[in-house]
């Protein structure tokens, strides 16, 4: 929560338009790798991205679980 809203903006619309995002977990190499999952959940909480939220944890857990 360092960076001015404009810039964690652009982040998550990167991630989105460009494939590295799938149900909200990190795509990487056309793999799923949702390693930072922690740092991304408190920030779309704390974003107020709570839809989002609940899908990357819907998400995180049918795949590992």
């Amino acid at each position: 929560m360092l960076l001015p809203c404009k810039y964690t903006d652009a982040f998550v619309k990167m991630r989105e338009t460009i494939g590295g995002e799938l149900l909200g977990m990190t795509r990487f190499l056309e793999r799923i790798d949702d390693w930072p999952v922690l740092n991304y959940a408190r920030f779309l909480i704390e974003t107020g991205r709570i839809e989002k939220y609940l899908l990357l944890l819907y998400a995180h857990a049918s795949h590992h679980g």
